[in-house]
């Protein structure tokens, strides 16, 4: 996901295929991108990541991990671009989310 100062937040599903709730939390490696919730039991649940520096080009990552299982995770790179006009090289279209992760317990 890209994000920019015009985008600065996309969202993720977390969903559980399975029949009962996944019981997850969120934790950014970087202070500036946050997920909000950031933490959840249920069986499908949307998160948004938003980001507030906007003075350089990084990238940062957002981990989803299983509560019942620490093994079990995901991570969301976030690329963050000063320029309000595009994306990094290499990346989707700022702003752009909809992503889903999705796990079947």
């Amino acid at each position: 996901m890209s994000l920019n100062a015009m985008a600065s937040s996309a969202t993720v599903t977390v969903s559980n295929l399975g029949d009962g709730d996944l019981s997850w939390t969120a934790a950014s490696d970087n202070a500036a991108v946050t997920a909000t919730p950031n933490a959840s039991a249920e069986n499908s649940t949307e998160v948004t990541i938003a980001a507030t520096d906007f003075s350089q080009s990084y990238a940062a990552h957002v981990s989803f991990t299983n509560a019942e299982n620490a093994a079990d995770a995901e991570v969301v790179t976030v690329n963050i671009s000063t320029s309000s006009s595009g994306a990094m090289p290499g990346t989707s279209a700022p702003g752009t989310g909809g992503s889903s992760i999705v796990r079947d317990r």
